[in-house]
């Protein structure tokens, strides 16, 4: 037997109520709500009616009168807290887009919110009806004036008025099951509204869709000429902890990454790990000034490297006060220079070190990124192309040449209309750069 879909479902809600025809029914649903007698004025947000019921998930935005102003109602069916806080926001977005350069506030519409709540399992009861306000405790008086949040326990009024306890049933038959409508009995607007919705679930085309979005919203959106995309959208520094500053890419990147797959792509997410660079030579540096004595800067050393004891949280403090001694001292940079040097050239002491660091710091960046639900199929970086290197230098070879001490190629084109400086390979130490793990 196919599921059937209860009104107060979101789909089936605004096939229902959307439509102008049924608007004597959302005329008394929201009269058993406020206890005032209204005339629906319009639908805000067109995409609501009709042929385009589809689109957004909140129920309904209607602009009602009484007999003395009007009122800027927004339906919704949720009563979890997130969307408490959503419809809040929502809320207060309407007082700042309905009020111009200098108009008072006083001469607004009304604002009320119903939320069509349903009992969840093991989720604390909730009253019939409750009534809420932004009330001033101190002074007993209203906050905001024009603005009140109904709540409607439906699945609680749809048990009364199934058992003749309640008067208030169009609101009771939003969360009534196909036996319990088939078994009710009342006025002719409680027959209209039960025909409404045994119409609206013998509609194959909306069935289909609401079941497809139940199981899949994949299946709902077409598939446009698939293709693979490799999207970088890490790029964190392996020599210090996750900053503010890379929540920007790992969110935009997350999000182009999920709606990319939605469209039927194949998506590799690579986050572009920084562990090659200065940093390198910077906590390198640092380790050596307060722990000389270890064989990581023993030239003559022949064994196995021991495991590094070091702490994430460490490292965030070396790299800060090497960074700042190295723009303070001069010889202190040149260290780092060549420390930098010898780690991109492979010089196993150095770089076995470096790869110790960089495994410590990436379980915190992993960490990190897994709070921000972003997640990478990749978790190379810039010191996975080190092995490439030798063929890169090999291939722009005839395109180099020496500038100011550093070896740099040409990458100005005919037609440019700024004046692009050379690409520099290989730094005045020797060291490549950031440039040829890119070429």
């Amino acid at each position: 037997m196919a599921e059937f879909y209860k009104i107060r479902r979101d789909l089936v809600f605004k096939t229902i109520f959307g439509n102008k025809k049924n608007w004597d029914l959302l005329k008394i649903l929201i009269e058993e709500v406020i206890h005032e007698e209204v005339e629906i004025e319009r639908i805000l947000l067109t995409e609501l009616n009709n042929d385009k019921v589809k689109i957004r998930r909140k129920i309904l935005d209607v602009v009602v009168k009484t007999r003395h102003d009007k009122i800027n109602i927004e339906i919704n069916s949720s009563n979890y807290n997130y969307f408490k806080r959503r419809n809040a926001a929502f809320v207060f977005k309407l007082y700042s887009d309905s009020i111009d350069t200098g108009e008072s506030y006083n001469d607004m519409d009304r604002i009320i919110q119903i939320n069509l709540s349903v009992e969840q399992k093991d989720a604390p009861h909730f009253p019939l009806i409750g009534e809420y306000t932004l009330h001033d405790k101190k002074l007993n008086r209203d906050y905001i004036d024009n603005f009140k949040i109904y709540e409607i326990n439906i699945t609680e009024m749809a048990r009364l008025c199934y058992n003749g306890k309640k008067e208030m049933c169009l609101l009771g038959m939003l969360d009534m099951s196909q036996k319990e409508l088939e078994n009710i009995n009342g006025d002719k607007h409680m027959a209209k509204l039960k025909n409404e919705a045994i119409k609206v679930n013998n509609d194959d085309e909306i069935i289909k869709f609401i079941n497809k979005s139940i199981n899949d919203v994949k299946l709902l959106v077409p598939k446009i000429n698939p293709c693979k995309i490799i999207i970088d959208y890490g790029g964190a520094n392996a020599a210090k902890a996750l900053h503010v500053g890379h929540m920007r890419s790992a969110n935009i990147g997350e999000g182009l990454n999920r709606l990319a797959r939605i469209f039927g792509n194949e998506v590799i997410s690579d986050v572009h790990l920084g562990d090659l660079g200065r940093q390198s030579g910077m906590l390198i540096s640092e380790i050596k000034k307060r722990n000389p004595e270890l064989c990581f800067f023993d030239k003559d050393y022949k064994g196995e490297y021991p495991k590094l004891d070091i702490t994430s949280k460490m490292l965030g403090e070396y790299y800060s006060i090497a960074s700042m001694s190295a723009k303070e001292d001069e010889k202190r940079m040149e260290e780092v220079r060549e420390i930098t040097s010898l780690v991109e050239s492979g010089y196993p002491p150095h770089l076995n070190l470096w790869k110790q660091i960089v495994e410590v710091s990436s379980k915190d960046i992993k960490n990190t990124y897994l709070l921000l639900n972003t997640r990478f199929d990749l978790w190379e970086g810039e010191m996975d192309s080190i092995k490439y290197t030798d063929k890169v230098l090999e291939y722009v070879k005839d395109y180099m040449y020496p500038s100011e001490g550093a070896m740099v190629v040409d990458v100005k084109e005919e037609g440019d209309k700024l004046d692009i400086p050379p690409m520099i390979i290989i730094n005045r130490n020797g060291a490549t750069n950031y440039n040829q793990y890119y070429v």
